[in-house]
């Protein structure tokens, strides 16, 4: 038995990134103060103040951007606070079910479908007829308060690589293998 002495160098960068992006959100307005571009000008993305989370660690954070909210009509209803049913189609009546829109009663004594009157119709029990239900976005009012919000994604990002591949060791025990740092270095940009 023989030992051969290999050398082998991994180079690991670590990258620890921040993407900043903007959307348009929105939630119930229940009254009251609105703070809208009137008030202050509403900063950029990459000018609104956080703290950071602890360096290489995953983290999504989601921030309303200030300055930004506004009061408007609900998109889902179009200011009215109420959507057409579904399952009626805004009809207010669906197809009988005990005669399946005949009318007509497959029992001899009544020839009239009992249940819908002999019309082939009843109400809908889920709009009770209106055809309308109150829209589920704005809770009826019709309005919404939107903002901007900031997504800030922190992500670190790991590149590895291995000098002197044709050695023959696999490079998948080299995860098992403790070795010395040679160098390390940090800095808060990195350029080239």
């Amino acid at each position: 038995m023989y030992v051969v002495v290999l050398s082998h160098f991994q180079y690991r960068l670590e990258t620890f990134t921040e993407c900043r992006q903007t959307r348009q959100a929105s939630e119930l307005y229940d009254g009251g103060f609105i703070d809208s571009s009137d008030v202050a000008s509403p900063p950029a993305p990459w000018d609104v103040v956080v703290d950071p989370p602890p360096l290489f660690t995953d983290c999504e954070m989601h921030i309303p951007v200030p300055h930004t909210y506004s009061v408007k009509n609900c998109p889902d209803c179009k200011g009215c606070g109420t959507t057409v049913c579904r399952s009626c189609k805004g009809t207010g009546k669906k197809t009988c079910s005990s005669c399946n829109g005949t009318g007509k009663n497959w029992q001899e004594d009544f020839p009239i479908c009992t249940f819908c009157g002999g019309s082939g119709k009843v109400r809908c029990y889920k709009c009770r007829g209106s055809g309308k239900l109150k829209c589920s976005r704005c809770n009826g009012t019709g309005i919404l308060l939107f903002h901007t919000e900031l997504t800030i994604i922190w992500k670190n990002n790991i590149s590895e690589h291995v000098v002197d591949k044709n050695s023959g060791f696999p490079i998948s025990h080299l995860q098992e293998v403790t070795g010395k740092g040679i160098f390390t270095d940090e800095h808060s940009l990195v350029t080239h």
